[in-house]
């Protein structure tokens, strides 16, 4: 996941570099990590970022217990390699945006409101929301993990229509194309 995350990082950089002259940015709010923030807001109200490594551990084993079951290997691996404010991209004609992790509030915070977001749409699963996609123009996609298979896949919960990937978390993110 860490190599996933840094190639991600790299075209993301790249990409903000050749549009703008800048880093990546996002509109700044009080509640953003400041460890992640390397400028100041400019006019527009936009904050340069950089992610950053993990230095504090998650208690994945607490989690756990709460949940009562194993989180799966590669979700932990997401969790808990990198904070990062942005991960939007485009990966088989889907356009794909991660929930920040570590941006503004806790990253045990986060995965237990992801786990109950998952359940909110399939209730009694272990899954867990990641973030939200557009298919075909149709913003209405949620991105979701299946914590038993691994299995990434976009749901609309108004048509029911599901698209999954062919792939891992951690290949999408390799994959995906950095978009503004």
């Amino acid at each position: 996941m860490k190599e996933a995350l840094e190639t991600y990082f790299k075209k993301l950089k790249e990409l903000y570099r050749r549009y703008f002259g800048t880093s990546p940015t996002v509109c700044y709010t009080e509640n953003l990590n400041k460890d992640l923030l390397i400028s100041s807001p400019n006019e527009d109200g936009e904050v340069e970022w950089s992610p950053k490594l993990q230095s504090e551990a998650i208690d994945w084993n607490r989690l756990e217990e709460i949940f009562g079951f194993k989180i799966n290997e590669e979700l932990k691996s997401y969790y808990g390699t990198y904070l990062f404010l942005s991960l939007d991209g485009k990966d088989e004609g889907i356009a794909l945006h991660f929930q920040s992790v570590g941006g503004s509030k806790p990253i045990e915070s986060t995965v237990r409101q992801n786990l109950s977001d998952g359940r909110y749409v399939f209730p009694g699963t272990q899954t867990f929301l990641l973030g939200d996609a557009c298919i075909n123009s149709d913003d209405g996609y949620f991105i979701f993990f299946d914590n038993i298979t691994g299995q990434v896949y976009c749901y609309e919960s108004d048509t029911k229509k599901k698209v999954a990937f062919s792939h891992t978390l951690t290949e999408i993110i390799a994959r995906m194309e950095a978009i503004l």
